[in-house]
């Protein structure tokens, strides 16, 4: 069973569900939530500035290697097969 949770069992649909049982505004608890996080900040609470800059500017960008190896053995083994043809017909496709 992969993929994405059931609605119901996302932390987004919790949080909404219990807004509504205790009657909260969507809108004005998300003003205090952002609002008590930029007081955060100011204060100088680092994860709150942290915060703040991914919202703002986005996650960093992570450089990334990737080395696939077997498609270079799939090429070296095309190389080898080639020359041992070449080397068994006796041609010789440079020519």
């Amino acid at each position: 069973m992969g993929g994405a949770p059931r609605r119901e069992w996302t932390v987004k649909s919790m949080i909404a569900e219990e807004m509504e049982m205790v009657g909260v505004d969507k809108k004005a608890a998300k003003k205090k939530v952002y609002e008590k996080l930029v007081s955060m900040a100011i204060a100088g609470d680092i994860n709150a500035i942290k915060e703040i800059n991914s919202r703002l500017d986005g996650m960093p960008t992570q450089p990334t290697d990737l080395t696939i190896k077997k498609i270079e053995v799939i090429i070296e083994d095309y190389a080898d097969q080639d020359n041992s043809t070449e080397e068994a017909t006796g041609s010789d496709k440079s020519k």
